[in-house]
């Protein structure tokens, strides 16, 4: 997502800096703004997590303009 809209709070110092420039899908699931650990990385999301991504992504879609996608992503991954 182009997120230049929401600068202040993407970049440098702004509450959402680490979803900046990375695949930030785990961490929107389980709506967290730290880094996982390698345990809780390891294991599938669940099934509210995965509602919580899908309510992230209808947000983001209808706010920012979509310019890629992730390359290797597994779409099943995150399906519900």
């Amino acid at each position: 997502f182009n997120v230049w809209k929401g600068r202040n709070f993407y970049g440098p110092g702004g509450e959402y800096h680490l979803f900046a420039g990375r695949d930030a899908t785990r961490l929107l699931a389980k709506t967290i703004v730290r880094e996982e650990t390698d345990e809780e990385a390891s294991k599938p999301l669940n099934i509210g997590e995965r509602a919580a991504l899908a309510g992230w992504m209808f947000t983001l879609k209808n706010k920012y303009e979509v310019v890629g996608k992730l390359q290797d992503f597994d779409p099943s991954s995150t399906a519900m």
